[in-house]
């Protein structure tokens, strides 16, 4: 969802920290740092937004479920019975899912042991020390962004199949 079709692909965080112990010139390690730093500001925003439409898909789930639950005399749509029941239930399937997607995780983020590492008093050293840290970061945040847009997914195609499913069971109610 988040990455497209491609799906998640990262990079193998001990190559490029086998590939930054060597000689690399400070100004391709600056731009390791400055370009980390905006990935992960980017998988950051994209992850909150995420959980923004996560909440507004559990909202529609939840009226969904609750307007087909109290709102309908199943008396009166005893024809349509079937039809209101399977959309309940995907609108049932939605809610799960945004709730999930929504749900506390724990991000990693680069702590005070990252920024403040022993043993390392070469500022350059520090700096490629650091970029493994943003991307080890990095990574983690784009497989729980990844992780939440596909419960946004399919939260959503479950309340569109649940709409679609009251439509029918109107129809049938209304012309039979």
């Amino acid at each position: 969802w988040v990455m497209g079709d491609q799906g998640v692909q990262l990079v193998d965080i001990e190559s490029l920290e086998e590939r930054l112990s060597g000689d690399v010139a400070p100004d391709l390690v600056e731009e390791y740092y400055r370009f980390g730093g905006l990935l992960l500001s980017e998988v950051q925003t994209a992850a909150s937004q995420i959980d923004g439409r996560l909440v507004t898909a559990l909202g529609l789930a939840v009226g969904l479920l609750v307007s087909l639950l109290f709102g309908t005399t199943l008396e009166r749509f005893a024809v349509a019975r079937i039809w209101v029941n399977l959309a309940a239930a995907f609108a049932l399937l939605g809610m799960a899912l945004a709730v999930y997607g929504s749900m506390a995780r724990m991000w990693r983020l680069p702590s005070e042991k990252d920024w403040f590492k022993e043993n390392l008093q070469d500022a350059n050293l520090l700096k490629k020390y650091h970029i493994i840290s943003l991307l080890a970061a990095h990574q983690q945040h784009v497989k729980l962004a990844d992780l939440k847009g596909n419960c946004l997914r399919w939260a959503q195609a479950c309340i569109v199949i649940g709409a679609l499913l009251v439509a029918v069971a109107l129809y049938i109610a209304t012309f039979s």
